[in-house]
C-alpha cells in the first residue's frame, strides 16, 4: 500500500497542466523534511506527466481514428 493518504485533495492541477501542493500533511506521515520534499516533487511530476499523456490521447485520438 502506498504511503500516500489523499492525492487528491493534496495536489492540484491547474488548467494550463502545472501541479502544485495545496496541503502537504495530507500526502505523507514521514518526519523527515527531505524525504517529504523528495516525495513531493516526485509526486508532482508525475501528476504533470499524467495529465500531460492523457492530453496527447486525447488530442491523437480522433485523428487516429479518421
Amino acid at each position: 500500500m502506498s504511503n500516500v493518504l489523499n492525492q487528491e485533495e493534496a495536489v492540484e492541477v491547474t488548467s494550463d497542466g502545472r501541479a502544485y501542493i495545496k496541503n502537504a500533511n495530507l500526502l505523507f506521515r514521514e518526519k523527515s523534511e527531505m524525504d517529504r520534499l523528495r516525495k513531493l516533487s516526485a509526486l508532482a511530476q508525475k501528476v504533470i506527466n499524467s495529465r500531460r499523456a492523457a492530453r496527447k490521447r486525447n488530442e491523437s485520438g480522433p485523428a487516429k481514428a479518421a
